[in-house]
């Protein structure tokens, strides 16, 4: 079926050439007969399910909201209609006969300066029409040449990205318990990181490594997949031949694995959030933001397991820019004694790397428009606790830490400011209103309605602000943390220890109880078989169930940013790395990579959001249905396209929880 004429009247375009197309062939560019000058050379790169040109950009993509430039939009049309053309006269067009072909402005994920006009084409893939995609960019790519050869406008300008449905389709993945392969897996795991590590396109790069049943809906008949993450140094150009040696490999080691299936893509999982120091529009007005930062009701006092917090300062980002020092979760209090103290002392226990905002050396860097952790001053004290870890008798002056955070003490008071601005400016308009007409009873009613928000809202800011000024918002001082280096040994493999302990001020330490019955059914309503009932208002406990294979248990979480959630264990563990401590992998040798559990999300909660965690999560304690603590929950990462808000990683307690008689 050939597509219509072009619109604006160009007409049928001629198919240029000296040469015949024998049957069979593959359709290049080739000399223009009209004037005898040549083509351009159009270098396409492929990858699995994938090709491009002129670059082959790291995915994800959004649509830019720049407008495109005038000489493309002038002439949208015809470009679309000539890369469908193309694309049928070499038969790659989707099941149902049609080609998704749009011409938009696209941008890399949070990097608007990326942004450029591209050919967005969705087609299916299969190794034997690689030449074929590449052919067929290659004919689009001479077709723009020949559009803008005579006018100012660099035809390169416009990139040809083309993927495959399986790039972009909604991803569905769970649990692997297949018995041949869980009990082989840590095994083949560390194949695959040693075939990684081999080669240059994905050496050094490796964030995780999963076994999932991935694909679609129907999640249990999906094929078991192994799921690859990689940094986005890592070169995509190279993951066929990667693929390929993997698969060999561990095909080779056990025949089990030759049917299974391979995924990898550039994931480096959630990123540890930092704000600005006043929150922009953009996000006052964003209802995901305003549900995790904007704090209801009065400051409370009493600090309990899940409560957020942050360190006392603020980062001067690389580029200048002033930012709050980001948020983490309280997970329980716990009490200890040392050799210089043998006094049981109370400390509140959350992760090492929420706490490092608070270590002078720590420093931000702006990728694209987010903001990450760079690697720490040299010599500075980030610098050495990262690789030493923290002590009492260390040397190290960290800043203290405040519950409510300065991130969400700021984003609130943002948010009600916002509000009263707002509110006056519906008053004003209403006042007008009310000078036209000559009586309105209920109009005079909603500016009294708006007058006693705005007097409300102008009287929480003033408690809050009173709460911060007074110093009631101070939490207390680092105690003790691990640092990066640490690992702990289970068997064969080594676990992450991503610990720190802060010294709490007697007056905010509360109790260990756990949320109500109340809090669960208003979190998950209806669904009283998945809720924690023997948790209800009790306190933390000593792990009674062994986490490892056959523990089969739904597990739950308390965090700073999501609450309450229920997650379901995988038995099968997963290698990691987390970007933010790369700079320590020099000096820890093989010991680097850790292998963790893997939680993911169960049920959809009462928003709709099928989650277990998010970016402030991190320190919370993850625990069983009798309350038995199970590690602090670390990091999070989603897949690209699936349809939850991603899975969860969990750090090992050494020595496991030994409860607080505190409590």
């Amino acid at each position: 079926m050939e597509p219509p004429n072009p619109p604006g009247g160009h007409g049928h375009p001629s198919r240029s050439g000296p040469n015949k197309q024998r049957p069979g062939d593959l359709l290049t560019p080739s000399a223009t007969e009209s004037s005898g000058e040549s083509d351009p050379v159009i270098t396409v790169l492929s990858a699995r399910y994938r090709a491009a040109w002129p670059q082959l950009r790291p995915r994800p993509f959004e649509w830019s909201q720049t407008a495109l430039p005038t000489p493309v939009e002038k002439r949208r049309g015809e470009i679309e209609w000539q890369a469908r053309r193309i694309l049928r006269e070499h038969r790659l067009f989707n099941d149902n006969g049609y080609d998704d072909v749009e011409l938009i402005h696209q941008q890399m994920a949070s990097q608007p300066c990326t942004s450029v006009p591209t050919i967005a084409i969705n087609v299916p893939w299969s190794e034997d029409k690689k030449r074929l995609w590449e052919s067929a960019i290659q004919g689009i790519a001479v077709e723009l040449y020949k559009m803008y050869k005579d006018s100012d406008f660099n035809y390169e300008d416009i990139h040809i990205d083309m993927q495959s449905p399986e790039l972009t389709q909604t991803i569905y993945y769970g649990p692997v318990n297949r018995e041949s392969l869980c009990r082989t897996w840590d095994t083949i795991r560390e194949i695959v990181y040693q075939r990684l590590e081999s080669f240059k396109a994905t050496a050094g790069c490796m964030t995780s490594i999963c076994l999932f049943n991935y694909g679609l809906q129907d999640i249990d008949n999906n094929p078991p997949t192994i799921y690859i993450a990689v940094d986005y140094k890592s070169s995509e150009i190279g993951w066929s031949q990667v693929v390929n040696d993997i698969k060999s490999n561990i095909s080779r080691h056990n025949r089990e694995w030759a049917g299974v299936n391979m995924h990898i893509e550039h994931n480096v999982g959630m990123n540890y959030g930092y704000d600005y120091l006043e929150p922009t529009s953009d996000e006052i007005n964003n209802e995901d933001a305003k549900k995790n930062k904007f704090v209801t009701g009065d400051y409370q006092q009493i600090i309990k397991p899940g409560d957020e917090f942050g360190a006392e300062t603020y980062i001067v980002r690389s580029d200048g820019v002033k930012e709050t020092a980001g948020v983490g979760t309280i997970g329980c209090f716990v009490e200890i004694k040392t050799k210089n103290n043998p006094t049981w002392t109370r400390y509140a226990l959350t992760n090492y790397h929420t706490v490092r905002s608070a270590l002078p050396g720590f420093r931000l860097e702006l990728v694209g428009d987010e903001t990450k952790p760079a690697p720490p001053e040299l010599n500075s004290d980030c610098w050495r606790v990262d690789l030493e870890g923290y002590f009492p008798t260390h040397n190290a002056q960290p800043v203290s830490f405040g519950s409510p955070s300065r991130t969400r003490h700021n984003f609130t008071l943002g948010y009600l400011k916002n509000s009263i601005k707002e509110d006056n400016q519906v008053i004003e308009d209403l006042k007008v209103k009310l000078q036209t007409a000559k009586s309105n009873r209920s109009t005079q009613k909603t500016i009294e309605r708006l007058q006693e928000s705005i007097q409300k809202a102008r009287s929480q800011g003033q408690q809050k602000d009173a709460f911060f000024n007074d110093g009631k918002h101070v939490l207390g001082t680092l105690f003790a943390a691990s640092g990066y280096k640490r690992r702990a040994s289970h068997g064969s493999f080594k676990m992450r220890l991503d610990w720190a302990l802060i010294n709490v001020h007697g007056n905010r330490q509360g109790p260990n109880i756990l949320p109500s019955g109340e809090a669960w059914e208003r979190k998950y309503p209806g669904r009283h078989l998945a809720q924690p009932t023997r948790t209800f208002d009790e306190s933390l406990q000593r792990q009674s169930n062994p986490f490892g294979p056959g523990f089969n248990s739904l597990v739950f979480k308390v965090g700073g940013t999501t609450g309450l959630t229920i997650g379901k264990y995988h038995r099968t563990k997963s290698s990691c790395t987390m970007a933010e401590d790369a700079h320590v992998k020099r000096f820890m040798a093989k010991d680097y990579e850790s292998t963790e559990y893997v939680v993911q999300p169960v049920l959809m909660d009462s928003d709709g959001q099928l989650k277990f965690c998010a970016h402030g999560d991190s320190g919370s304690v993850v625990f069983d249905r009798d309350g038995g603590v199970l590690g602090l929950f670390f990091r999070g990462s989603k897949p690209r396209n699936s349809a939850d808000a991603g899975y969860g990683h969990h750090s090992v307690l050494k020595g496991g929880y030994n409860g607080d008689s505190g409590s």
